[in-house]
């Protein structure tokens, strides 16, 4: 997935893309996290609910420069640690992050 770029096809809400085209994201940078499989802890706070299996997505400037899945079956859950890390201004930074740069 490396070197590809990231478009978007749609949004919902109260924005909405002109044309029928997607638009190249070249404006976002950041690390997008797909869960996968099964909620294996409910966190209250921001997207802080531990899956079974993350994908991570690390794009800069809306090319995709790696992804990493990380498997959380079987490690030790801390809810609360992770609803700190979640309180606003600490939401979506997350340890595995770092590995991207």
């Amino acid at each position: 997935m490396a070197g590809r770029t990231l478009f978007l096809a749609s949004i919902e809400g109260r924005f909405k893309l002109i044309g029928t085209e997607p638009v190249l994201a070249d404006w976002f940078t950041g690390v997008l996290r797909v869960p996968r499989g099964e909620m294996l802890a409910y966190v209250d706070m921001g997207f802080g609910s531990v899956y079974e299996e993350e994908l991570h997505i690390h794009v800069e400037r809306g090319r995709v420069t790696g992804t990493r899945v990380y498997d959380n079956r079987g490690k030790e859950i801390d809810t609360r640690r992770i609803g700190v890390a979640n309180l606003p201004g600490r939401e979506n930074r997350f340890p595995g992050d770092r590995d991207f740069n």
